[in-house]
Parts: structure tokens; C-alpha cells; sequence
């Protein structure tokens, strides 16, 4: 007895929160209306092609009370009446007899919430999602409460507040319940974020119902760009018409085998509340790869790269290659040689077990190098690559007969992937990640190849696994090869972006000041940029500026203090430590601000807007006998909470000096052969070094037959945005979600020595297209289809001109950076079709902005000297 009553106390506790009673053999009549609209966001007309798009479906429903035992209930809800109607064209309507096709049923608890639902097999998806968006509303609590509740939308966190006869209900934090095929790019500026707003409110009398009405509004907006918004917003209205008495009951001792009872010959299936996405299917103007591969062969051609041709045909291919079988991607690739590299692009992109299989494969015939490297770096820029695409990396680098430019882009890509990768957490501690991690450690451990070991230390910059730290800082601090140093040095750097240790900062601050050996100039400023970018103490400001004073190279004192002066002009808090610092008169004087050297870096911006700033970053460093050793740029994306590198090139030269200077001094342990080359880091991903010439013969040889017309240095399509997203509205909609971006980038230059007038000139040409798509759509396409696209476009080009003149002492060097006028495109469309109605409607609108040419201040010494050079 005791234990009955103890069982009947816990019943009431569960149940008290919900004060909704359903009477068995009841029907209650209710109208229902939902509308689903698409538009951009914040967009208030309603007319012409600014109007937004979706349908409204009005129905009669019927919920009779089949069968009650205790706290559990089964309904059966019917659609006795329904229409859809178009949301952009008044009075344009169809009936849909879908919706009245089947009844469905569902277990109801007394506490609100909607346990199992019972749909016929032949169900068809679009009806069940809005039956299910219906029963949704109709999970209740009528106290103050926070709860977890599955329905249409997903998993949610749902809070009531409650208000006489009227409850309050919101709902956030949606997870959807099935995420297979759902995909999205780590680097949070190349992807979106949604943001969501769910309501409902409820009146009762006499403990039914009488109105409900929700609202459901998502925003999709661009990371990169919030400007550039999608808007679904779904509305739901249920309003008590009727309640009917003396319908049927069923007889049954459980829920299951009331179920039975009612089955007869539906052939019900019993399911969660949460709602299903139509399996893909292509309908109308199916296209083989074949077909499409020809129609944008022409817009594939080499000499297309860079320009917009290119990653709209990227854009046009890449779907149909993620459905396309391997054989059908092996036939193309084999038959199509004259654009094989770019197809290679897309078949890397694609990410498909297929398509790497098929790219492979083809590959394994080709005696060109340049193809297999084309692909794996391709490879490097991958969104969300597989444990599959690892291991075929894997194979590729342990191949021993690759050549050592192959083999260096192989060990790029598969740092470059293995990071990406370990951007989904639980995946980093796989096997794959733990075997390539212990087998790079080995070959730095027992190599004695510099070359090798270099290649290993580039692959660990891409790779940025924590569990190298130490390794590198060995090597940064011990190996007597500049070059091995230098790029230990550079890998710790953006190490540091993700993870700061304090053992990588002791050692960036020994290396910097040289506490136990002389390091290359070029080496400690690397340091000295992860020591600055770590929030330095006023101490370590002070040390810092210390260190330029009475140095014998005033060229590296100029660049430390051009580095610090830059950052305190965007950092407010830097510029405050530094300050503290500079307020000993021990600093604050003509010696320590004024080094005398003409290196110099220098942040500004190529282009701002309200949500999305373009910054820029140029440096010069130059040798202790003055001759430029390195300039370049980088430049980032950035928004008020991420920043991406979007490029960063530098050119680089040493062993030069003694073509200045007979008296001049090496810098570093040992003198350099005569090297100049062109460093590539290109969204934040280091690829192969492009070098001009190493050792005299080579300089000799460069400056006899130096081209008089740029040479491409690097050629590629790669994708940036790459995302699918299933979004499941409280109505039972569900959306689609998918974005794209691609960049076409040409990279190429040239560079002109004379040693009869003692000058060079060098011109690296920045040439990229990008294209940007992105769409909202109602996946239930075999019945009604609704969405809004948008297409973002544009070309630019950057050039980059050197002018040295080592005739006098110091030498005098005049850099030039000139962006050519372009013009950003921005189209949006908006579809509407449904079956029953005959014509479609598609509005269309284009927006263009122009962006003007510029010529961009380095730097006024560098203006001075520029009067200088280019007068003569």
C-alpha cells in the first residue's frame, strides 16, 4: 500500500507542471495556418524583388482522444481541409491533398511532452514534417519551469514562464538530432553562423487550448561579411474552433498495444518527434559529369586562372563531382589533359573517397612532377578532409621516388591537412594524427640531412601539433644550418598563435637577445614578433628597447622599432606599455629612437567596412651591409572576433653582400651561398618556396637570362567557404543550408639584376578572382521549393615593384605597392515553385560597387628614396 501511494506521489510530481487535460472520445477542431518566408535580413519591402518568398499553409485539423490510461494519452490528428498558398504572389494558391491523405498518432505524457509518433509508411516527408510541426506546439507546461524537450527543431533548451492563463515558452540552443552529410569549415572566418529566436505563447480555458501562436526566426550571416544575411522566419497559428464529444475510444492495457488497436492497414512506424530531410535526388535537367565538364572546359584554361571564368566553373563542377562515381571522375580526368591541373583542383576539393581515389590513380601515370604537386597542394587547402585523404598522403611522402620539390609539397599538404583535421576535436587523438605526429618526430630525431630536416620543420609550421614544441625549440636553438633555424623559428611562431607556452617564450626571448649564441637578423625578428604578440610586460618592453641601442646593425635596431611604434598605433594597451617604458630618460633619447637603419614594417589597410577591415602589413628587413634581405606583405582578413591570413609573400635574399660591400661580414654562423626565392604562405597554409637562383652560377645565370616579362610562379583554384547545414524549423520545414566560396590565384613575377649598372628590379604580380555562393532553401523539393541565393564576385590585382641601387653605400631601395580599380558584385535571387501551381516565380536584384584604384604609403623614408631612384 505504502509503496502505491509512494508510486502515486511520484506521478503527481511529474505530472503537476502540465495542467492540459485530454477527455477520451473527444475531438478537438482547431484552424491552423503556418508561413515560411525567405529574404534577406533586415529587408522591409515587400514589393518588386525585394519581396520575400515562401508558402502558408492553411488547414482544419481534428485531435480525437483515442485512447488514456493513467498519465498517457494517444491522439490521432487528422487534416480534414488544407491549401498552400504562394508568399510573393497574392492570391496565387493550390490545394494540397498530401496533408489529408493519412492520419498520424501520438503519445502524449501528462507532463506536455510528446513521446513517440506514429506515422503510415507511405507517408510522404513533406506531410509527416508538418504534422510533426504541428504536434510540436502542443508540448506544454503550465508552471514556471526549464526543461530539454525533442520536437521538430531538434533537442532544445526550453524555458516556460507562465502568466494567469497564459505561458510563455522559449526555446534555445537547438541540436539537430541527425547530422550525417552536414559539414562546415573549421576556420570560423570561412564559415557562417546562425542565430535563432523561437517563441511561443498559449491561452487555455478550462485546461484546453484555445490559441497558440509561434514564431521561429534564424539569421544565417557570412563570418566574413555581415552584410551579407539570410533571413528564415517561420510562423505557426492554432486557434480552438470546436470540441466534439463521443468519438472513439480504444480499449488497450499500453500504449503499444493501443498502437495496435488502431494500426489496421496503415502500417505505422513509430518515431521521434524530430523531422526527416528528403534523401537527394536529381529531378529536373540532370546533367552527367561529362556534360558539365564540357560545357566549362573553355572557362578551365590555364590562361583563365585568376581571372572570374575560373572559380565559376569551379563552382559549376564541384557538386556534381561530390555525386560523381570514382570511374566517372577517372574517365574525366584521363580524357580531359589539357585541364587536368585545374580539374585536379576541383577533384582535390571535392573530399570525396571517390575523387581522391580517382585523382590517385590517374596520377600514378604521369611523369610530369608538377601534376601530383598541383593536387597535394591542392589537398592543402581542404575543409573537411577524411581520415582517408591522411592515409594516401601518408603513402605519397613515403614514396621514394619523388623528386625533392614533390617531396616537400607532400610533407606541406600533409601538415596542412593533419592541422585541419585536428580542428574537429575527438579526431586529433586518432591513430592517423598520433602516427604521422611520432613519425616526423623520428626523422627530425635521426636525420642528419639538412635538407630533410628542413622539409620536416615546414610540414610542422602547416601542422602546428603541440606535442612537436620541444623538438623545434631544440632545433631553433641548437642546429647550425640558418635556414633549419629560421624556419623552427617561424613554425614556433604560429605554434603560438593557437597555443602559448612558456617554454616557446623563453625560448623566443634567448634566441632574440642572444643569450648563449649570434642568430641571423631575419631569425630574431621572427622571435621578437611571438614575444610582442604575448602581451610583454613594461620589463620586457624596456629589455627590448635596450637591446637596440649600440648595436653595430642599425638596420635591425630600425625594424624593432618600427615593429613596436607600428603596434602601438593599433593596440591601445601596447601603446600604454610601451609609453611606461619610454618614460625612462635612459630610453627616451635621440640613440634609442633614432637607430639610423632604413628597415621598416608597417601596418595599414587596403579596405574597410562596418563589419570587415583588410589589413595589410608591409616589412623591409636588410642586411648588416644594407642590402634588402627580405620585403614583403601579408595581408588578413579581420572582424571584431577572428582574424584570418589571407597572403603572405616575402622576397628573400642572402650571400648578396659581397656583391655590395668586399668588406662586408656575413651574418650568422657560416657564409651563404647567393640565394634568392619567393616565400608563399597563402590562407595561412605554407607552400613551396619558389627560388630564383642558389649559388654564384646560378646568380650568373639569373642575370644573363633573366626573363623581361613575368613568369607564373604559382597557379591555383582553392576553395575558402565550404559548408552544408540542415536547419529544422519549429513548423516541421526543413532547410537547407549551403555555401561556397572559391579564389583563383595567380601568383607570378620577374626579377632583373645588372651588374654593370649595379641596380635590380623586380615585379611580383598578385592576381585572385573569387566567387562566393550561398543559399537558404526548403529541402523538400519533390513537392514545393523556396529559396534565396546570393552570388558575391570579384577580381583584383596587386602589384608589388622593387627597385634596388647598390651603386652607392648603403644601398638604396625604393618599394611600390599599386592596386589596379575593380568592382564587387553582389546578386541575390529569390525562387518560388510548387506543384499545382504552374508558373514559377524568380526575382532577381544586383548591386555593384566600384572600388578605386590606390597607390599605397609604405613609408616616408621609403617615399623619400623612391624621389630619389625614380628620378634618374
Amino acid at each position: 500500500m505504502k509503496s502505491y501511494l509512494f508510486i502515486q506521489l511520484i506521478l503527481t510530481l511529474v505530472t503537476i507542471g502540465c495542467a492540459i487535460h485530454f477527455e477520451p472520445g473527444n475531438a478537438y477542431l482547431y484552424g491552423y495556418t503556418t508561413q515560411t518566408t525567405l529574404n534577406e535580413a533586415n529587408e522591409e519591402s515587400l514589393s518588386g524583388a525585394r519581396r520575400p518568398v515562401g508558402y502558408t499553409v492553411t488547414s482544419d485539423l481534428r485531435l480525437s482522444v483515442m485512447w488514456k490510461k493513467s498519465y498517457d494519452y494517444l491522439i490521432k490528428l487528422e487534416v480534414t481541409k488544407s491549401s498552400l498558398q504562394s508568399v510573393s504572389r497574392d492570391g496565387v494558391s493550390t490545394d494540397f491533398p498530401e496533408l489529408r491523405r493519412y492520419p498520424v498518432f501520438f503519445h502524449w505524457h501528462g507532463d506536455g511532452k510528446v513521446g513517440r509518433v506514429y506515422l503510415p509508411m507511405n507517408e510522404q516527408t513533406i506531410s509527416a514534417n508538418i504534422k510533426k510541426g504541428i504536434i510540436s506546439m502542443l508540448q506544454i507546461q503550465t508552471v514556471d519551469s526549464e526543461r530539454t524537450e525533442v520536437d521538430a527543431s531538434g533537442e532544445c533548451d526550453v524555458e516556460y514562464q507562465v502568466t494567469g492563463n497564459k505561458v510563455t515558452k522559449s526555446k534555445t540552443n537547438c541540436r539537430n538530432l541527425e547530422k550525417a552529410g552536414q559539414f562546415y569549415h573549421p576556420n570560423k572566418m570561412f564559415d557562417s553562423t546562425k542565430m535563432s529566436l523561437t517563441t511561443s505563447t498559449y491561452e487555455f480555458v478550462n485546461d484546453v487550448i484555445t490559441s497558440a501562436h509561434s514564431s521561429d526566426k534564424q539569421d544565417i550571416f557570412l563570418n566574413a561579411d555581415k552584410n551579407i544575411d539570410l533571413q528564415v522566419t517561420a510562423l505557426q497559428d492554432l486557434k480552438l474552433i470546436n470540441t466534439e464529444t463521443g468519438g472513439e475510444v480504444v480499449k488497450a492495457d499500453s500504449i503499444e498495444k493501443a498502437v495496435e488497436a488502431v494500426d489496421a492497414d496503415l502500417d505505422l512506424i513509430g518515431m521521434l518527434l524530430g523531422t526527416d530531410v528528403d534523401s537527394p535526388s536529381c529531378l529536373i535537367d540532370c546533367v552527367s559529369l561529362k556534360e558539365v565538364v564540357k560545357e566549362v572546359a573553355s572557362d578551365l584554361h590555364a590562361d583563365k586562372i585568376s581571372k572570374i571564368e575560373s572559380p565559376r566553373a569551379f563552382h559549376k563542377l564541384l557538386p556534381v563531382f561530390r555525386q560523381a562515381s570514382q570511374q566517372e571522375i577517372t574517365s574525366v580526368l584521363r580524357e580531359n589533359k589539357n585541364i587536368l591541373p585545374q580539374l585536379l583542383d576541383i577533384a582535390a576539393a571535392t573530399q570525396t573517397d571517390s575523387a581522391i581515389e580517382a585523382a590517385i590513380e590517374v596520377l600514378k601515370d604521369e611523369t610530369d612532377y608538377r601534376m601530383k604537386e598541383r593536387f597535394v597542394m591542392a589537398t592543402s587547402f581542404s575543409s573537411h578532409p577524411r581520415e582517408s585523404l591522411l592515409k594516401a598522403l601518408l603513402e605519397m611522402f613515403k614514396d621514394a621516388s619523388n623528386g625533392p620539390e614533390l617531396s616537400e609539397s607532400v610533407a606541406l599538404a600533409l601538415g596542412s591537412v593533419t592541422r585541419t583535421f585536428c580542428q574537429v576535436e575527438e579526431q586529433c587523438s586518432l591513430e592517423i594524427v598520433q602516427k604521422i605526429e611520432s613519425m616526423f618526430i623520428e626523422i627530425l630525431t635521426e636525420s642528419k640531412d639538412p635538407v630533410v630536416i628542413l622539409k620536416i620543420v615546414r610540414a610542422l609550421r602547416n601542422a602546428r601539433l603541440h606535442g612537436t614544441t620541444q623538438n623545434l625549440i631544440h632545433l631553433a636553438e641548437n642546429s647550425t644550418d640558418n635556414a633549419i633555424i629560421g624556419a623552427a623559428v617561424q613554425a614556433l611562431a604560429v605554434i603560438s598563435q593557437d597555443f602559448v607556452s612558456i617554454n616557446v617564450l623563453d625560448a623566443m626571448g634567448r634566441i632574440y637577445h642572444q643569450n648563449e649564441r649570434s642568430y641571423d637578423s631575419g631569425v630574431r625578428t621572427t622571435a621578437l614578433a611571438v614575444l610582442l604578440s604575448s602581451r610583454p610586460s613594461v620589463y620586457s618592453l624596456t629589455t627590448i628597447l635596450l637591446s637596440t641601442v649600440n648595436q653595430t646593425d642599425g638596420h635591425l635596431g630600425a625594424y624593432v622599432l618600427g615593429m613596436m611604434q607600428d603596434l602601438a598605433t593599433h593596440q591601445p594597451e601596447f601603446k600604454e606599455k610601451l609609453g611606461q617604458a619610454l618614460n625612462s630618460t635612459r630610453l627616451r633619447n635621440y640613440h634609442t629612437l633614432s637607430p639610423g637603419g632604413k628597415a621598416n614594417a608597417l601596418t595599414s589597410f587596403l579596405g574597410r567596412s562596418l563589419h570587415t577591415n583588410i589589413p595589410y602589413r608591409l616589412f623591409v628587413q636588410n642586411s648588416q651591409a644594407g642590402i634588402m634581405k627580405k620585403s614583403g606583405m601579408q595581408v588578413n582578413l579581420q572582424t571584431a572576433d577572428a582574424l584570418q591570413p589571407i597572403l603572405l609573400f616575402s622576397i628573400y635574399a642572402q650571400g648578396l653582400e659581397s656583391f655590395v660591400d668586399s668588406n662586408a661580414v656575413t651574418e650568422g654562423m657560416e657564409p651563404e651561398d647567393p640565394t634568392a626565392g619567393l616565400a608563399l604562405d597563402i590562407m595561412d597554409v605554407l607552400v613551396r618556396p619558389v627560388e630564383f637562383f642558389r649559388g654564384k652560377a646560378a646568380l650568373m645565370s639569373a642575370v644573363w637570362s633573366a626573363p623581361s616579362s613575368p613568369v607564373t610562379a604559382l597557379a591555383l583554384n582553392v576553395i575558402t567557404q565550404d559548408k552544408h547545414q540542415t536547419l529544422f524549423l519549429q513548423n516541421g520545414i526543413v532547410l537547407q543550408h549551403d555555401l561556397l566560396g572559391v579564389a583563383s590565384i595567380e601568383l607570378s613575377g620577374f626579377i632583373s639584376i645588372s651588374l654593370w649598372n649595379q641596380d635590380a628590379h623586380s615585379i611580383l604580380k598578385n592576381s585572385g578572382s573569387t566567387v562566393v555562393t550561398g543559399s537558404l532553401s526548403i529541402a523538400e523539393n519533390n513537392h514545393l521549393s523556396a529559396s534565396i541565393d546570393f552570388d558575391l564576385s570579384a577580381a583584383a590585382f596587386i602589384d608589388f615593384i622593387t627597385d634596388v641601387n647598390f651603386y652607392v653605400t648603403p644601398p638604396q631601395a625604393c618599394l611600390r605597392m599599386a592596386l589596379d580599380p575593380f568592382t564587387v558584385t553582389e546578386q541575390w535571387t529569390k525562387v518560388e515553385q510548387a506543384r499545382g501551381i504552374p508558373k514559377r516565380a524568380k526575382y532577381s536584384i544586383t548591386r555593384s560597387k566600384p572600388v578605386h584604384g590606390a597607390s599605397y604609403l609604405l613609408s616616408k623614408e621609403n617615399s623619400r628614396q623612391c624621389t630619389v631612384l625614380l628620378e634618374k
